[in-house]
């Protein structure tokens, strides 16, 4: 746990406080629902919080909650099941998780695939994939990460990164990268872009 820069040394969480960080998600996922929504995506991506107990370099547990993939997962499988337990009949229950392979992470093809099955396994209803550059080839080989994801799950996949135009985005889906994607920069500098991109890919 580190409060920020300058502050004490991040330090590891007591199992007290690893329940508390479990009950704090579920607590969140019942305003969401109360709020209206019927999807709820547990952020476990991009070097926060869950992202540092997935990640093999930050997590340096002995217990239940560190070593093995499985064990790294624990949280956020354990997130996972609650939700769905409450939830799950009437709200779409996912995970985003993210895979840089430029930052030395320990994170490979292997641990993708891994992680991959835990969540669908513990019932996601779909997972959200954080990339380098969605159209590119992962990890040195030929297939992109949503086709490695796509190889291993059946599952809906959101697939995000360096997708910036209607027709990268049009591509991604019809060339099987991704059922949904996501955009990031694009929308913050352009508010309208999809908006524009629906119009351009509906005219075109």
């Amino acid at each position: 746990m580190a409060p920020s820069v300058g502050e004490p040394e991040p330090r590891e969480l007591s199992m007290a406080e690893v329940l508390e960080v479990e009950q704090r998600f579920v607590e969140a996922a019942e305003r969401v629902v109360r709020a209206g929504f019927r999807l709820v995506e547990l952020h476990a991506a991009h070097g926060y919080l869950l992202d540092s107990f997935i990640s093999p370099i930050r997590n340096h547990r002995r217990d239940a909650f560190g070593g093995s993939m499985e064990n790294r997962m624990r949280i956020v499988t354990d997130i996972l099941l609650r939700m769905k337990a409450n939830y799950g009949r009437t709200v779409a229950v996912g995970a985003r998780i993210s895979i840089f392979t430029h930052l030395a992470d320990g994170f490979g093809e292997a641990e993708l695939r891994t992680a991959l099955q835990i969540l669908e396994q513990a019932g996601s209803d779909f997972v959200d994939l954080s990339c380098d550059r969605v159209l590119k080839p992962a990890f040195g080989g030929t297939q992109t990460m949503g086709q490695i994801a796509r190889s291993v799950t059946r599952l809906p996949l959101i697939v995000a990164g360096g997708i910036t135009t209607a027709e990268e985005a049009e591509q991604v889906v019809a060339e099987g990268h991704g059922d949904i994607v996501g955009v990031g920069k694009a929308m913050l500098a352009d508010p309208e872009w999809a908006c524009r991109a629906l119009a351009l890919l509906t005219h075109a």
